[in-house]
């Protein structure tokens, strides 16, 4: 009978070894495609959740200081007459500590330190039915709540910041008003810095420098805003033991590495006080 031949043991472990080798490339492939696919995902949405916030802030900063004109007033001495405003209040403010009282009335005042909010900014102006949404034909502030009449005139009073929502634990962008309790508006923003543009007296156009506003020394040259939002990932996407890709710069350009797997990103933009120019 002619003897038949099988594998040798040679060809067996080469062969299974082979074999482990396409299925290792296959799965880290594929391991490494979901990974850049959660990721993707992750930073679209925060794109699009900066992008909320900025639109949020950007439309209230560019209404700061607005007034209805209320006649003529001469300078006397040949000089150029102006119009008389309604409103004549600051238009922002700021701290860099928690406030006393977000919702105080009428306005915020900056406690000494510590506690858990960032940066918080005021923004008040004239609310008007052409400026403001209407709620039975009410000025509404952040939230949607009705404005109380000051005087023969509404005042939007606008405060905003960042601060773990007691529901759920995330750090979010709140909104409140005098009065109000404040109300979550953007998911998972870490913090928010904040510098307030200073113009001289010589050029109320130019801002001259931008400083927190432990800094400013007059909030009525304040003709712009530069705001600084962390975002931040809604779950854990990155691998645990990559720090490198984890690391990012943070508002005030420091380099941190988390350790939760989230990803972060700063991102700026700065905005102009139409209404203070001139002023």
């Amino acid at each position: 009978m002619r003897r038949q031949r099988g594998f040798s043991i040679v060809e067996i472990m080469v062969s299974l070894v082979i074999g482990m080798v396409v299925v290792a490339a296959v799965l880290f492939t594929y391991l490494g495609t979901g990974t850049a696919g959660r990721s993707q995902t992750a930073l679209s949405q925060m794109n699009e959740d900066v992008m909320v916030a900025f639109s949020l802030l950007a439309r209230d900063l560019q209404m700061a200081g607005y007034s209805e004109p209320n006649g003529i007033v001469a300078t006397g001495g040949g000089g150029t007459a102006t119009f008389g405003r309604l409103f004549t209040g600051r238009a922002v403010f700021g701290c860099e500590t928690p406030p006393v009282d977000p919702k105080a009335t009428p306005g915020i005042a900056c406690s000494v330190a510590g506690g858990t909010v960032t940066h918080i900014v005021e923004i008040n102006y004239q609310a008007t039915p052409v400026n403001s949404v209407q709620s039975g034909g009410t000025p509404t502030d952040c939230i949607g709540n009705p404005l109380t009449i000051s005087g023969t005139y509404y005042v939007s009073n606008n405060r905003y910041y960042v601060t773990p929502t007691v529901a759920t634990g995330r750090p979010e962008l709140h909104c409140t008003s005098a009065g109000r309790p404040p109300q979550p508006l953007v998911e998972n923003v870490q913090a928010m810095k904040l510098w307030f543009g200073e113009a001289d007296a010589a050029d109320p156009r130019r801002a001259v420098r931008y400083v927190p506003s432990s800094v400013v020394a007059d909030w009525g040259r304040v003709n712009s805003v530069r705001i600084c939002l962390l975002m931040r990932s809604a779950e854990p996407v990155l691998d645990s033991d990559d720090p490198v890709s984890a690391a990012y710069t943070d508002c005030e350009g420091n380099l941190v590495t988390p350790t939760d797997r989230r990803i972060y990103r700063a991102f700026f933009s700065t905005v102009a006080l139409r209404n203070r120019i001139g002023f």
